[in-house]
């Protein structure tokens, strides 16, 4: 009886809450009001989300100024649940992979297409950029909030089986670029890129309608990491949903290894730099509907011999699909 009290509470605590916090038809919040915002998952809950990419890359040969064009668009399936009860204000969260749609069209016409739901569906392994993407499919993990919303562990059996087996001095992948692509599902900042939808930038502390907060966020995005303390603000806040938008007005990467498509061997990529905005749109409940960022990057790379700058604009979407026990 008591647990289930608890489980009780513990549901029932972010709608009391928001409710006492708010008060307000939309629109009639005045400057002063305090609104706390909320970040939860319901105990055994399943959340579908549906995250999809849509990038144009514009990868320019410094020599000359030829440039070459490349459109991607991917689709990731994810399911999301916490099996346990919060400990410390520590939750605890499992990640399914569970289908993707892939696309990738160049400017010569070449067309890579894979969808995971079609079983007559031929997987276009001659890129490992697509390796980039399918490398999720059918994996499972754990991830950790923190009280204060940032992911802070990410483990799980089948990570742990991952590292041995791509490890193994037999058995293990011998290809340094392919394994360069396996050894990624073990960066934090690639494993979080889709099932991390706070994305550090919900505060656990009151905040009006004036303020304006700063935390830390990083991104993955075509094969790098970047980072920036976003500047992070209440757009709107009513009955139904809360809304905050992000700014990150100056990205950036530390130099580092990447493997871009159409050239066989990894490259060193550095002068990594960018700018992005972020929205996201939260449920009274805690829960987040939709998100979507927005961001235009550069880096810079050498092969044979030969200078490139790599343009690349994103953007993510994560859709709530649905949500059941």
């Amino acid at each position: 009886m008591k647990v289930l009290l608890k489980i009780a509470i513990l549901l029932i605590t972010p709608l009391f809450l928001f409710g006492q916090q708010k008060g307000l038809p939309e629109g009639q919040a005045t400057s002063s009001e305090k609104f706390r915002l909320s970040y939860k998952f319901g105990l055994n809950i399943f959340h579908n989300y549906v995250f999809t990419e849509e990038s144009k890359i514009i990868r320019t040969d410094l020599k000359t100024n030829k440039e070459r064009t490349f459109n991607r668009k991917a689709q990731v399936f994810v399911t999301l649940r916490q099996n346990s009860l919060p400990e410390n204000g520590f939750n605890t969260v499992k990640v399914s992979f569970d289908s993707i749609r892939y696309e990738l069209v160049t400017d010569d016409g070449t067309r890579y297409y894979y969808n995971s739901q079609d079983d007559e569906a031929v997987s276009p392994y001659s890129t490992n950029e697509f390796y980039n993407y399918s490398i999720l499919l059918g994996k499972e993990f754990e991830m950790t909030y923190s009280p204060y919303n940032e992911v802070v562990k990410i483990f799980g059996e089948m990570l742990d089986t991952l590292r041995v087996r791509i490890n193994h001095p037999d058995d293990g992948i011998k290809d340094p670029e392919l394994k360069f692509v396996w050894d990624r599902i073990f960066q934090p900042s690639y494993q979080k890129l889709i099932p991390d939808l706070a994305k550090n930038l919900i505060p656990d502390f009151l905040v009006s309608k004036t303020d304006v907060w700063k935390r830390f966020f990083d991104i993955f995005i075509d094969g790098v990491v970047l980072a920036d303390t976003a500047e992070v603000k209440l757009v709107d806040f009513s009955p139904k949903e809360y809304v905050i938008q992000a700014e990150s007005k100056n990205l950036k990467g530390k130099n580092s290894k990447n493997n871009v498509y159409g050239i066989s061997e990894l490259v060193d990529v550095y002068n990594i730099q960018g700018n992005g905005t972020m929205k996201m749109v939260v449920l009274p409940r805690g829960v987040i509907k939709e998100s979507e960022f927005e961001a235009k990057l550069e880096y810079e790379f050498e092969y044979d011999e030969v200078p490139y700058k790599q343009s690349v604009h994103t953007k993510y979407f994560w859709q709530l699909e649905k949500m059941f026990r």
